[in-house]
């Protein structure tokens, strides 16, 4: 259901690098940041408002949804859009069939669960006016929380949540997981009309809870006190993160113009009891805020006040302290060459995180002018952000000084439809360099598969076999990185919700660094300029010896520590954008492309090096091109 009109996708690095510094550190790492890729994913229905959160299927399909008259106004409908390659292209709006007695609302926020489910919530309200301007028409709101279990097919009313005493409510971020398991869904509850607070009314930002996994909601929780001094009426538009030690972090906006900093609250309880506002200096309204697989907590927020309305990124290790990063988007005409009617950034925005090191960020940019229309459309962004970690050419691998246990190797991973995968153990373990030279550590073990994937695992996991050289012992090819990266989140998925799987654990492509130093033996490598030996003819399928095409996998010699055809057969791609200096992947001019290593079945000697490095555009697939997967270990 994938339509090119609407998916005009380009991969671009704007090559920023965001310093993180301050005393939420105890010493001053580097993080980068990077944009993958930029896309519109809506600008068919002209007034797209309030964009959710990604939900995922068993089946691996993204979903988004958005609403198309406002924040719930009367005859507002729901429209979806959806993608099956990890949004490098979406499909064109469709609605969801809903109860007549729902017609009425603003946009579905989205959640997936751990047992397939996905959670909604929608935003109804019953005013005279349809616009939410128009405050002195509102009469009542409410948020229906609202489930699907056939994949976002079809949706059935769970409970419908009321505000408290005579105020709105409203929220559109996405729900939390709280430490003990609870679900919160972050909302606000504001006066109808902007006059003097009455007895018994409620203002102010905090969330809705659940705490049987969404099939049941309590009252309405506030998080946020009134601050004495302020001139506001409520905070507003809050987002929350939870810490390792369980301890919930809010952020809001007090509700005032122009729009000022954020304010922060903390729970140690599970959100029973909060602190005392204190003011941040984070500007921005509309705020979201995920945590990433590597512990990172990126928040993305609209700036009203900066010249350009900017959606901006923000960058914390702890969940408090958070730095500017970079800016991801700008809605003015100055910067995105079009006519302007003011809206645009400062809309809800959307974090899901994908792999280890990335998330997706969708947003509404402003009103523009699009093919002669008037349009408010849906974008999106995959951003990347990490801890910078030199990676690169290794003449030889040292065992470190660092305490191992090794998991049990190998491990058998069982698929659907009865095909199995196996993972080899790597313990931690150092590299140096060959040029520029420099010694690369790597302090975590991990496993990685023994072979290449398989076009019977990928056809297992993803129910499709896109490979040129058709046969299910054949490494799968023809797959470009945005469909390596599908296939390792549609594994994630299927492995944790059978419990083999725990939520800081996950699959990806492996980085240049961990891919090198597994090729050459890890801890126990002998040098061998091809992976598992000297002799290139025992180790590899390559120009010679292949006939110019693939074979199974495991048919050639292992290397030291059992992994196949990490020489020849087909090229693997990594999770690391191309550089010129390989010490430090994702700057300069090739960052537009991503790492690819090993050769493949066409590929000459040279090519098929351990420490041979290549790049490839990662939206292209090509036949002699596959992957492998790495599954990282909880810590």
């Amino acid at each position: 259901m994938r339509n090119p009109n609407i998916a005009r996708v380009c991969v671009v690095a704007w090559g920023i690098q965001a310093v993180i510094c301050g005393t939420c550190f105890a010493a001053t790492p580097t993080y980068e940041f990077r944009t993958l890729r930029n896309g519109v994913i809506n600008d068919t229905v002209m007034n797209a408002v309030h964009p959710s959160c990604v939900a995922t299927t068993r089946s691996g399909k993204w979903l988004l949804s958005f609403g198309d008259t406002g924040d719930g106004g009367p005859g507002n409908r729901v429209y979806f859009v959806e993608s099956r390659d990890a949004g490098q292209t979406w499909s064109k709006p469709y609605k969801i069939i809903e109860p007549e007695h729902e017609k009425q609302g603003g946009g579905l926020s989205l959640f997936s669960l751990d047992d397939g489910r996905i959670l909604g919530a929608r935003l109804r309200i019953d005013h005279q006016d349809t616009s939410i301007l128009n405050l002195k028409n509102e009469r009542t709101s409410t948020i229906t929380i609202v489930s699907s279990q056939d994949g976002g097919r079809t949706f059935a009313p769970v409970q419908r949540l009321r505000s408290p005493s005579e105020s709105l409510v409203a929220g559109m971020n996405s729900l939390v997981k709280l430490g003990n398991g609870d679900l919160i869904f972050p909302a606000y509850c504001y006066p109808a009309i902007h006059t003097p607070r009455q007895p018994g009314e409620v203002y102010g930002s905090g969330f809705y809870r659940s705490t049987d996994g969404g099939k049941t909601w309590g009252d309405f929780e506030l998080a946020f006190k009134e601050v004495p001094g302020t001139k506001a009426f409520s905070f507003n538009e809050s987002a929350f993160a939870v810490k390792d030690d369980g301890t919930v972090v809010g952020f809001a906006r007090i509700d005032s113009r122009p729009v000022r900093n954020m304010w922060k609250v903390r729970s140690q309880d599970n959100g029973k009891t909060w602190t005392m506002p204190e003011q941040t200096a984070i500007p921005g309204n509309f705020p979201e805020i995920k945590r990433l697989n590597n512990g990172l907590y990126l928040m993305v927020c609209g700036l009203r006040r900066e010249r350009g309305r900017p959606t901006v990124l923000f960058i914390s290790a702890d969940g408090e302290t958070f730095e500017r990063a970079g800016t991801l988007y700008y809605s003015r005409p100055e910067y995105v060459g079009g006519r302007s009617w003011g809206g645009g950034t400062g809309g809800t925005q959307s974090i899901f995180p994908v792999g280890e090191n990335r998330a997706y960020v969708v947003f509404y940019g402003g009103d523009l002018e699009l093919r002669g229309k008037r349009c408010t459309y849906i974008d999106g962004c995959l951003v990347e952000a990490r801890r910078s970690a030199p990676v690169g050419h290794a003449s030889k691998a040292t065992k470190p000084d660092l305490p191992s246990r090794p998991p049990s190797s190998p491990k058998i991973v069982n698929l659907p439809g009865g095909t199995t995968l196996e993972l080899i153990y790597v313990a931690p373990g150092r590299m140096t360099n060959a040029a520029p030279v420099k010694d690369i550590t790597l302090r975590e073990g991990y496993y990685l598969g023994t072979c290449e994937v398989t076009q019977a695992q990928y056809e297992a996991v993803m129910g499709e076999n896109p490979a040129h050289f058709r046969k299910d012992a054949h490494p799968v090819e023809s797959v470009s990185w945005f469909d390596a990266l599908a296939f390792c989140d549609a594994l994630t998925r299927i492995e944790r919700h059978a419990g083999r799987l725990s939520d800081r654990e996950m699959y990806r492509l492996p980085t240049e660094a961990e891919w090198e130093f597994a090729a050459r033996g890890g801890n126990k490598s002998q040098g061998f300029l091809y992976s598992g030996g000297r002799n290139i003819k025992e180790v590899a399928w390559k120009q010679g010896n292949s006939g110019y095409e693939p074979h199974d996998v495991g048919l050639k010699k292992a290397n030291e520590l059992g992994f196949c055809d990490m020489s020849g057969n087909v090229w693997e791609w990594t999770d690391d954008c191309y550089s010129d200096l390989p010490a430090y992947a994702g700057s300069g001019h090739y960052a537009r492309q991503i790492a690819i290593r090993g050769g493949d079945c066409n590929s000459l000697a040279a090519y098929c090096h351990v420490d041979h490095r290549c790049a490839a555009a990662p939206a292209k697939p090509l036949r002699c091109l596959g992957f492998r997967v790495l599954r990282t270990i909880s810590r």
